[in-house]
């Protein structure tokens, strides 16, 4: 069974699959930035570990393969992501970023790798459904995980640590159980669009950096937004089951998705802006700074921005069934998905320097009271690739019925369960 066979696959296999991937890949990123910014950016010095940043890089490495990697290597690739993360949460700090930081590049090796194999048109369609909810099921038991452990991931503490461990073993053996194949000859006979590929990879790593940032840690919305984290949990919950549910039904066009999008970002600036707390230059003024009372209206955007976040998983459907249909060559996705890890990589830093600013030179001032924009530039690249010209009657074909009701059945019963461990 090779990758021109996608749609003939097992569902329940290969959605686990990907969840497990996707999961693994933002509990790695958390703990990797975790450790760039406990081991690194609170100290006086610059100590060499920081040096792990270029593993956000490693994509480019494909430049050096002619042709996409072999059956083995993929396997090996999803290995190194799968077992570090059962490995890194036994560590201490400076152990913990290093392995956590080799299973990211692991995955970042991994997904271009995966996504380079040759499909037929129907199997890329079938390939990017399964991918994408696999994305959102991530994101729901990463949330699930929060809940049930006050805010923190469950599966990296104590004796729960045996859920990462079980997920992980999980994975490897269907993993392992998979036959990715070898690229086979292209159906198409037209060369890739570079502009299409590229803008559609960075869409991928905007979804996934807008997915981690905002809403895999919906607690944390709550504090910020100093609303209850009940309301936060239940509609953010509830949206995500139902809306995926409801559009993966229909088939979407690029400029709805585009305009649902485009008010995700306009409703997601207007939820952080009046948050905002604007320093005083002179620390003897204005100390202690109040928090701003906000008005019923002031809230409405938080809300809204909530409700409409489930469209971040069709958008990346889109954006991987794109570009799948243009076939890629190997070394057309080491510069994509690498110029993704550099984007990713600016983003976490830039997420850190809002916080840490007066101890960065030269740059640090200019992200003082700019967390919003640090959530502004990732939305925005979420959503303008969606404004390339491709085939103007391409649309989003609607998921499978399979998928659908496992979706639907899964991800109720995480948000059931988030909401039961939250209370």
């Amino acid at each position: 069974m090779d990758a021109q066979n996608e749609k003939l696959k097992p569902t329940v296999p290969t959605l686990l699959l990907w969840s497990i991937v996707f999961l693994f890949f933002f509990q790695l990123l958390t703990e990797f930035v975790e450790g760039i910014y406990l081991y690194g950016l609170l100290g006086t010095d610059i100590p060499p570990e920081i040096g792990l940043v270029v593993l956000f890089l490693v994509p480019f490495l494909l430049f050096f393969s002619r042709k996409s990697p072999s059956d083995t290597w993929i396997k090996l690739l999803g290995s190194l992501g799968l077992a570090a993360r059962c490995i890194e949460i036994f560590l201490p700090t400076q152990g913990r970023m290093i392995v956590s930081g080799l299973g990211m590049a692991g995955f970042l090796l991994f997904l271009p790798a995966v996504f380079s194999l040759n499909r037929s048109k129907d199997g890329g369609d079938a390939f990017s459904h399964r991918a994408g909810i696999g994305l959102a099921i991530a994101v729901v038991a990463q949330i699930l995980f929060r809940a049930l452990h006050s805010g923190s991931d469950l599966s990296a503490y104590g004796g729960y640590r045996i859920i990462a461990a079980g997920l992980g073993i999980r994975g490897l053996v269907i993993l392992w159980g998979s036959a990715f194949g070898a690229a086979g000859d292209r159906e198409i006979a037209a060369p890739a669009k570079r502009s299409t590929v590229l803008g559609y990879s960075l869409g991928v790593f905007g979804v996934l950096v807008l997915s981690y940032f905002a809403f895999t840690a919906p607690n944390v919305v709550a504090r910020w937004a100093g609303v209850s984290k009940f309301s936060v949990f239940i509609v953010l919950l509830a949206s995500w089951v139902t809306g995926i549910w409801w559009f993966s039904q229909k088939r979407i066009s690029r400029t709805r998705l585009f305009v649902f999008g485009l008010l995700l970002v306009i409703m997601m600036v207007l939820a952080i802006w009046p948050h905002q707390i604007a320093f005083p230059a002179d620390m003897n003024a204005g100390y202690p700074l109040l928090e701003p009372k906000m008005s019923f209206i002031q809230i409405v955007p938080l809300y809204l921005m909530l409700i409409l976040s489930p469209v971040l998983v069709l958008i990346f459907i889109h954006y991987l069934a794109g570009i799948l249909e243009q076939q890629p060559k190997i070394r057309l996705f080491a510069g994509s998905f690498g110029l993704g890890g550099l984007f990713l990589l600016m983003m976490v830093l830039s997420q850190v320097f809002t916080t840490v600013y007066d101890y960065i030179p030269v740059i640090g001032p200019f992200f003082r009271d700019k967390y919003w924009l640090v959530f502004l530039v990732p939305g925005l690249v979420a959503v303008l690739p969606l404004l390339l010209r491709v085939d103007p009657d391409r649309h989003l074909p609607p998921a499978s019925t399979a998928l659908l009701k496992i979706w639907l059945l899964t991800s109720g019963i995480m948000a059931l369960a988030a909401m039961i461990g939250l209370a």
